[in-house]
């Protein structure tokens, strides 16, 4: 895919224009001259009272998807300890097809509560997407998700 089309299957804007490139790939190609290739993140974070889980999917240009989890509380239903992973092939595939399914692009910027309701003990969340370390589109709610959560929470692998 080249870089037109990778703007394209993510819906990035053509304003959106950096070489900025995120913390994450100057970690792994340790080297701060190199021209990295373009990148989008998706930065997913969910939690209270300021203890967040956060999820961080960054997809390569040539394909492949990288995965940060790092969990700051547990839950009982953990299946993955958290940490760095890589996927390539099929599996990269599947995972961006499952991100431009969640059409986040679409979504509005603050989810919120209907007004009959008041929770007192309740989740908040952000997603924040960005492409070359510009932010795209960000999202978040308190006690109020879109539609389709379970998808969300399931790609990200936090809840």
């Amino acid at each position: 895919m080249n870089e037109h089309e990778f703007r394209a299957f993510f819906e990035i804007p053509n304003s959106i224009d950096t070489s900025k490139p995120p913390r994450l790939l100057h970690r792994i190609f340790k080297k701060k001259h190199r021209k990295l290739p373009p990148t989008v993140e998706a930065i997913f974070q969910v939690g209270g009272f300021g203890v967040y889980n956060t999820s961080e999917l960054t997809f390569l240009l040539n394909g492949t998807v990288l995965q940060n989890i790092d969990y700051k509380e547990y839950s009982v239903d953990d299946y993955f300890p958290g940490g760095f992973r890589s996927y390539m092939g099929k599996e990269a595939a599947n995972i961006r097809e499952a991100f431009q399914a969640l059409q986040t692009h679409l979504w509005p910027d603050v989810f919120e509560e209907p007004d009959d309701y008041f929770t007192i003990d309740g989740t908040q969340w952000n997603l924040t997407v960005r492409y070359n370390g510009t932010v795209v589109h960000q999202h978040g709610g308190s006690n109020a998700y879109p539609s389709n959560w379970e998808e969300v929470t399931t790609l990200f692998g936090i809840s």
